[in-house]
């Protein structure tokens, strides 16, 4: 190799760390897409999860069923309940 040649390689050798790796940041971006994507589908289940409880909540202050279905419907409010908080501790129901 002449001289040129050795400068040229050199040269392209040491800007490599400063040109990244455009598959790399590609890739990381998606990465974030879909890692928000799973973040808001996780706020929305939250948000369902606990406005069903709502629901419930104010639908058994208003009962007028038979003494099984409040404690039916009370035991599913419970069971909600318990979904809700293993949601928001990071597990799955």
């Amino acid at each position: 190799m002449n001289r040129k040649n050795v400068v040229l390689a050199a040269l392209l050798l040491a800007s490599l760390p400063f040109s990244g790796c455009p598959a790399k940041k590609a890739s990381e971006n998606r990465g974030a897409v879909v890692e928000d994507t799973a973040a808001a589908d996780r706020q929305r289940a939250l948000e369902d999860k606990k406005a069903e409880i709502d629901r419930l909540s104010e639908e058994i202050q208003t009962m007028t069923g038979s003494e099984q279905e409040k404690i039916d419907a009370v035991t599913r409010l419970d069971q909600l309940r318990r979904e809700y908080n293993e949601l928001t501790e990071g597990g799955t129901p």
